[in-house]
């Protein structure tokens, strides 16, 4: 006999109230492995979403702040926008490019 039908004999083996409590316990335990999946996956939608939200907020304060520096030519100007950009703890470096 195989491993498997020794443990379903011993299964239909065990009192009615062992039964119960063994399939209570792996439904339990089922149910908390749905659980903690379901978790995981909304905590990696939410986090994506929040990363998608500062991307664009970090574009939309870098446009407004390098309008100043790009039509004035001011150094100044690009200094305030880049220290403003790098503020944002996902940045790493900043650069405003202009064509010439």
């Amino acid at each position: 006999m195989t491993d498997k039908t020794s443990g379903i004999r011993k299964f239909y083996g065990m009192s009615i109230r062992n039964q119960m409590y063994l399939v209570s316990a792996l439904a339990v335990v089922g149910i908390i492995v749905v659980l903690v999946i379901v978790q995981l996956w909304i905590a990696n939608n939410r986090t994506a979403e929040v990363l998608i939200d500062q991307g664009k907020q970090i574009a939309v304060s870098m446009a407004k702040g390098s309008t100043l520096a790009l039509l004035y030519q001011s150094s100044d100007n690009a200094e305030e926008a880049s220290k403003n950009i790098l503020a944002y703890p996902s940045v790493d470096m900043v650069a405003i490019l202009d064509h010439d």
